[in-house]
């Protein structure tokens, strides 16, 4: 791949996952997205909303920039960081202003609307966002208030805060790096709006390595956001832990469960390569996987008993590929659970977190 001069309209994005650290570099013009450098590196993740190595991020960092460095010779000043959902607080607010006079909803009125709640300091936070679920006007309920003629008006907004040191941590060593400024982003937010806006809630779950973060989003903000540390790292670890094999092992054998194989199956997943030549016995590795869905399903009902009725959109390299997950997951949590086809065409390719943060820049930069 060749190197790139200063090209206009690039967006630089990391994207902090629960065992990788991703980047992407994505120009931006008359709303196509044309992806020119992506890269990834593995990492040791983080628990209960602390890193367990903080002192290695640089590293981490330094590597994916001087990769991206080789294709882009004049690399953006500002950079965009999605964060998990562990790191992030959220608040939901209902904002009512009323005019003396019938006046135009232009995007300074709009925006005036934020500021009438100025009580958005959280200790310990930083607010790192803020956009509609809703507006209410004139008694209609609207996703585009823009150039609207009304009296009343209600704004049903989120406000997404962010862990002051974690933000500090990462702008940082970001700095250190080389940018100049750095905007922090939600994206399991960002998956949300892969899909069309819609006024009802939807459901999107995503399944990580080590961490699954779960969203529920109407319009383009959330209602709900939620993570824990549950994610397939843990299935691996099962397996290598009962059926005594090494990581690469637990791995490849992991990619062949069929969920809809019998538990009592007396047959084998068998594993033949040039490197590997081993079998495990599909009850036993079905049993695991199982016990983890489980585990997972019981948070998610738990997290999702106020949205009854409401479809499941799963994504995330963690279980998504699984054949039929999609089956098994409706049954454990009684309710219709089917994976987030994305459409576009040129983000087949990339992890949902990371289609779902160019989405999320578009109506910044």
């Amino acid at each position: 791949m060749g190197t790139l001069g200063k090209v206009k309209n690039i967006s630089v994005i990391f994207d902090i996952g629960s065992s990788k650290i991703r980047i992407v570099a994505v120009k931006n013009s008359n709303d196509e997205s044309k992806i020119l450098y992506y890269n990834e590196v593995a990492y040791e993740g983080f628990y209960d909303g602390e890193f367990f190595e903080s002192e290695e991020l640089q590293t981490y960092f330094e590597n994916l920039y001087a990769g991206l460095k080789n294709i882009i010779k004049k690399v953006p000043s500002v950079c965009f960081v999605g964060l998990p959902n562990e790191f992030l607080y959220l608040e939901c607010k209902k904002i009512t202003k009323k005019y003396s006079t019938p006046t135009k909803l232009n995007n300074l009125e709009i925006l005036d609307l934020y500021k009438i709640d100025d009580k958005r300091l959280i200790e310990g936070y930083e607010l790192i966002s803020f956009s509609a679920m809703r507006y209410n006007i004139d008694g209609k309920d609207s996703l585009q208030p823009s150039k609207f003629v009304a009296k009343n008006v209600q704004l049903e907004a989120s406000f997404i805060y962010a862990k002051s040191h974690i933000v500090t941590l990462i702008r940082n060593v970001l700095k250190n790096v080389g940018f100049e400024k750095v905007e922090f982003l939600c994206t399991t937010l960002g998956i949300g709006l892969l899909k069309e806006l819609s006024i009802k809630p939807k459901i999107i779950v995503d399944v990580g390595h080590l961490s699954t973060n779960l969203a529920v989003i109407k319009g383009e903000g959330a209602m709900l956001l939620s993570g824990f540390s549950l994610g397939a790292g843990h299935i691996t670890e099962e397996i290598m832990d009962k059926c005594r094999l090494n990581y690469e092992q637990a791995e490849l054998i992991k990619k062949k469960v069929l969920l809809t194989l019998s538990e009592n199956s007396d047959e084998s997943y068998i594993i033949k390569t040039s490197k590997h030549n081993f079998s495990c016995g599909i009850s036993l590795v079905n049993k695991i996987v199982l016990e983890v869905l489980e585990n997972i399903s019981n948070i998610l009902r738990e997290l999702l008993v106020d949205f009854d009725g409401i479809d499941i959109n799963l994504v995330g390299d963690g279980i998504a590929k699984f054949k039929d997950i999609d089956k098994v997951l409706s049954n454990l949590l009684n309710r219709k659970v089917k994976i987030l086809n994305i459409d576009r065409a040129i983000y087949k390719a990339y992890p949902a977190s990371i289609c779902g943060l160019i989405e999320l820049i578009k109506d910044i930069v």
